[in-house]
């Protein structure tokens, strides 16, 4: 027993490795987005074999508490950081936007315990819009109605796929919480590259807001409170559209581990970088900046903001290896010299796709801080 104890240790610590050392591949990008949103789930083995190392004193015993230990530090860390966080976010939101929140409280026995929501039974079915397009085929948007009886908010989604793939169905636990708290969701399934470049997806977001707004009475929306939230390549969708289509309607935006510069994206692009991101790029936008240098300019929201310009969340996490954190980073300077209401959820131990464990860290302050900046913006006057 003393030795079986030794390996599980030893496979604790090797899986804790991702919490502390950055990998640049797909799969262990996976791992590390599993380890720094659910290492405190994680970390009930190591403490297990902790407490069990109090009872035997041999040497091998004693290894194997060394390595336990060296393992529950990093599974922890994620926590340790969000509640330091925690305890100041109201206070940001409010210096950012003016919006008032309660304190912020960690919901301990659903970090540790919790699971994702389900449909609520007594939300109206989905519905699938056929949005029509000039010069294309109908565009499809999942239209998810408000748990409400009165005219509602319309959140706009963008996914992620890195304009090639992906689905306007991802994370749903999202969708099924937005829409319990009051907010409609028309989820879009853009045109992708490279069959459709930028600025197609522009239009794909202009003829929604469009037909959302006509049909704004049968679908019970109020027809004048829209945001638009999207995740990474949707991010930037969400960003650059926000910023340039000058549309009233359009009371916030929301862009997570998100490009905002395509233009810096460009210039550090590596072919051996994780999504060979020169290849992403050139489908995309049509070429280089020297090739299309317009569709450069016009898909970089850095490029478009402007004084005025809806307020805007910005997430992301310090050791995402798919998008770069400088580029939110930058983005948020940016608003903040054009004084664009702005705030940045700056997540240090989370990487890539940071908000799919809905009860991981990332999630545990995302989800408050959406909920107020939402309501603030899209359920006031």
């Amino acid at each position: 027993m003393t030795w079986l104890r030794l390996l599980l240790a030893l496979a604790c610590a090797l899986a804790a490795l991702p919490a502390i050392v950055t990998f640049h591949s797909l799969p262990l990008w996976k791992a590390t987005l599993a380890v720094s949103e659910y290492g405190h789930r994680f970390a009930l083995l190591p403490a297990l074999l902790l407490l069990w190392g109090l009872i035997d004193r041999s040497p091998v015993a004693r290894l194997s508490s060394l390595l336990a230990i060296a393992s529950l530090t990093p599974f922890l860390i994620p926590t340790l950081l969000m509640l330091n966080q925690g305890r100041y976010l109201h206070s940001d939101l409010k210096r950012a936007f003016g919006l008032t929140m309660p304190p912020w409280k960690p919901h301990l026995s659903a970090y540790f315990t919790g699971t994702a929501p389900p449909p609520n039974p007594q939300s109206p079915p989905t519905q699938r819009l056929k949005v029509p397009l000039p010069d294309s085929s109908p565009l499809t948007v999942l239209f998810h109605p408000a748990l409400s009886t009165s005219p509602a908010p319309c959140l706009i989604v963008l996914h992620s796929g890195g304009w090639e793939r992906g689905s306007a169905e991802e994370f749903p636990a999202w969708t099924h919480h937005w829409t319990s708290q009051g907010f409609a969701v028309a989820s879009i399934a853009y045109r992708l590259a490279p069959a459709h470049p930028w600025p197609a997806q522009y239009d794909d977001v202009r003829a929604t807001l469009a037909f959302l707004k006509q049909n704004a009475a049968t679908l019970r929306l109020t027809g004048q409170h829209f945001a638009l939230l999207g995740r990474s390549a949707g991010g930037q969708i969400a960003t650059a559209c926000a910023h340039s289509l000058n549309d009233p309607t359009i009371r916030a935006c929301i862009a997570l581990y998100a490009p905002a510069d395509m233009t810096f994206a460009w210039k550090y692009a590596d072919p051996n970088d994780v999504l060979d991101s020169p290849r992403l790029l050139r489908q995309y936008l049509a070429g280089t900046p020297e090739d299309a240098p317009e569709n450069y300019r016009s898909a970089s929201a850095i490029d478009l903001a402007q004084p005025g310009g809806p307020p805007t969340l910005l997430v992301h996490g310090r050791r995402d290896v798919l998008v770069w954190e400088l580029q939110s980073r930058r983005f948020a300077a940016h608003l903040a010299g054009q004084n664009i209401p702005h705030y940045f959820l700056d997540l240090p131990c989370a990487t890539h796709a940071l908000d799919y464990p809905w009860h991981g860290p990332s999630s545990h302050l995302l989800r408050p801080t959406l909920d107020a900046f939402l309501t603030h913006f899209l359920k006031t006057p």
